[in-house]
C-alpha cells in the first residue's frame, strides 16, 4: 500500500492527489458560487418565470379573460439603458403565475438602442430572415423575440416561459375541442 510520508517514491502521486483535491473543491465553489448569481434567462427585473402574482405587490391590472391576466407594475422605469426609451411593459400570467411579458418602444432610435442592449445581455440571437429586423433567441425553458415594424415604427420584444406556454396551448386546445359539442 502506498502511504504519501514515503518521500522517496512517493512526491509525485501526493502532488497528483493535492491537484485533483484542488480542482474539485474549485469546481464546487464554482459551482456555488454560480447558484447566486442571477441568470438574465431567469424573469425580467427581479420577477423569475413561474412567480405568483400575488408574491409581486405592485402589479397594477390591466386586462383579464379567463386564466389569462395581464399587468403593468407601478412606478415601472420605461427605459433600458440610458437611450432606449419603452412605451410599455406588460406581465402577463397564465393561472396567476408570470409567464409572458412584452416590451414596445416607438422610433427608430429606441429600437437600435433596445436591439444594441438585448444583444449585450443576451447574445445577438438568430436573425431568420436577413431583410427583416427580427431576432429569436432560445435558452433553456425561455423563448424570446424582438421585432421592427418600419411602417409603424414600433419594436416589440416578446420573452415567455415556454412550459407555461405549453401547458396554456394544452389547455386552450382541450377547451376548443370541449366546444365542438355547443356547434
Amino acid at each position: 500500500m502506498y502511504r504519501c510520508q514515503n518521500w522517496s517514491r512517493g512526491l509525485q502521486p501526493c502532488k497528483l492527489l493535492l491537484l485533483i483535491v484542488l480542482f474539485v473543491c474549485c469546481q464546487v465553489t464554482f459551482a456555488l458560487g454560480n447558484e447566486n448569481q442571477k441568470s438574465p434567462w431567469s424573469g425580467f427585473r427581479g420577477i423569475k418565470w413561474g412567480t405568483h402574482k400575488k408574491e409581486i405587490a405592485d402589479l397594477v391590472l390591466l386586462e383579464k379573460s379567463g386564466d389569462l391576466t395581464c399587468y403593468t407594475r407601478k412606478g415601472e422605469k420605461l427605459a433600458i439603458g440610458k437611450n432606449a426609451k419603452l412605451k410599455e411593459i406588460v406581465y402577463l400570467f397564465y393561472k396567476d403565475q408570470f409567464y409572458m411579458l412584452t416590451v414596445k418602444s416607438k422610433g427608430w432610435a429606441n429600437h437600435d438602442a433596445l436591439k444594441a442592449a438585448v444583444f449585450v445581455h443576451y447574445g445577438k440571437g438568430h436573425q431568420p430572415n436577413q431583410f427583416v429586423d427580427e431576432w429569436i433567441w432560445t435558452q433553456g425553458d425561455v423563448s424570446m423575440l424582438l421585432k421592427y415594424d418600419s411602417i409603424s415604427e414600433e419594436t416589440i420584444l416578446f420573452m415567455q416561459h415556454d412550459p407555461i406556454t405549453k401547458q396554456k396551448e394544452k389547455d386552450e386546445s382541450r377547451a376548443a375541442k370541449e366546444a365542438g359539442s355547443d356547434f
